[in-house]
């Protein structure tokens, strides 16, 4: 029996694969740090994009043009910010543009089977991690230093910081940290995790006709998300899948019946689900540990805790440097800044770029997504919804450019050209 491997297909899912990597995995954040392995990722996927380059990609190079300018200008003034940094705001952009155009028509689909497939993984590792996390080590092939620390005292009362271990690469990564409870994929934080499966989420709820999946295999693919999100232990995730699922069923969508009896189904099942859990666990539920807890803290008075708090407090510092430094002080200068105030400085990631770099690759940024969802021909409340998904999670994480965030502006403004092309084929 000959099996035959498609290799443009092949190809895409190992590009779609890199694409979730570099959306601060293990892998990219432990192995990938170096500047040559970054500057090398830069300059594959440019040569890459040059060899096929499409009058639509001036754009792309425009933007990154100006986010160069403004990185300069602030260097000079300010510095703190260089080259480097330049790189690691344009890879996200560069790698979406060249894996979504690879093959446009079947991007969305070979994303969702990639992450349904990973979430399906992740479930299983993270079974063993809650029943057995020492076999689960024995599991993992790869042991390294995270980039989460703890301190350790010795006799003389001297400090030393170590970094905690980590296990696992490819299909599922562990920290026996604060993380021993969540399941956070192969991502370096559970926050990180739940913007795989909600991107996902959102593309089968609100794009499934840009897919060929059938009804069975969404339903089936909506069971595994589900379970992933909730295992994820995200406020942020729980707060956005919560939006998403809500809104879905609260539409009237006549032709999506059958599939809004499945999702009413499993979140009345997840909430069940939730509910028990608690009456067993209490304080260590997942209800208590993501919700409970964030909002109401350990005293049960109604307040923003942990890294709620730290993310309002990086925003409200970061705003004030832009309305003082429009052109920005420069990372150094800005996390100077954040220990002088004695902030957490967590999160808040769209709002530090602003006060790193300045108010105009701010508003580059914002309009980089805003532009094309907002000029896309789907409906009001699925533009609103994913604007608020995409900002959401920008000021809940540590950075500005995400792709699994960028897919969808990227996604939109190529197929619209797309369409418009063949339109004009078609009239010729």
């Amino acid at each position: 029996m000959t099996i035959r491997i498609n290799k443009r297909n092949l190809i895409h899912y190992i590009l779609i694969y890199f694409l979730i990597v570099i959306n601060q995995s293990c892998i990219y954040e432990y192995f990938l740090r170096d500047d040559i392995f970054r500057i090398g990722i830069f300059i594959i996927f440019s040569l890459l994009i040059v060899k096929s380059y499409k009058k639509t990609y001036n754009k792309y190079v425009e933007i990154l043009a100006v986010l160069l300018a403004c990185t300069t200008l602030t260097r000079l003034i300010a510095g703190g910010i260089g080259l480097r940094a330049w790189i690691d705001y344009a890879i996200p952009i560069i790698v979406c543009v060249y894996t979504i155009r690879y093959d446009l028509d079947h991007f969305l689909e070979r994303f969702i089977k990639i992450t349904v497939f990973l979430a399906g993984i992740g479930l299983v590792f993270f079974i063993v991690q809650i029943m057995n996390p020492e076999l689960l080590k024995d599991m993992l092939p790869f042991k390294y230093a995270t980039g989460f620390t703890y301190n350790v005292w010795d006799a003389g009362g001297n400090v030393t910081n170590v970094n905690y271990p980590g296990y696992g690469l490819f299909l599922y990564s562990y920290r026996a940290s604060d993380a021993a409870m969540r399941n956070k994929g192969i991502f370096t934080e559970s926050g990180i995790c739940q913007m795989l499966y909600n991107s996902v989420m959102f593309v089968l709820l609100y794009f499934p006709e840009k897919t060929n999946l059938t009804t069975r295999q969404i339903k089936r693919c909506f069971a595994i998300l589900i379970a992933a999100i909730v295992t994820v232990q995200s406020t942020t995730g729980y707060i956005i899948s919560g939006c998403l699922l809500i809104s879905y069923l609260l539409v009237r969508q006549k032709k999506k019946k059958s599939i809004k009896g499945y999702i009413a189904s499993a979140v009345l099942v997840l909430g069940l689900g939730l509910i028990v859990d608690f009456s067993i666990r209490g304080t260590d539920s997942f209800f208590s540990i993501a919700i409970l807890k964030k909002i109401f803290g350990d005293n049960n008075q109604l307040e923003i805790q942990g890294s709620g708090m730290a993310r309002v407090e990086a925003i409200l510092l970061s705003l004030g440097v832009m309305a003082t430094n429009p052109f920005g002080v420069g990372a150094d200068n800005l996390m100077n800044l954040i220990a002088s105030n004695l902030v957490d400085g967590g999160g808040a990631g769209i709002f530090k770029f602003g006060a790193t770099a300045g108010i105009i690759p701010l508003l580059i940024c914002m309009l980089f997504y805003i532009i094309p969802i907002a000029k896309s021909n789907s409906k009001r409340l699925i533009k609103i919804l994913l604007l608020f998904m995409i900002f959401y999670t920008l000021s809940a994480q540590s950075n500005p450019f995400y792709p699994l965030l960028i897919i969808f502006p990227i996604y939109l403004l190529e197929a619209v050209k797309l369409r418009s092309m063949e339109r004009s084929i078609a009239n010729y």
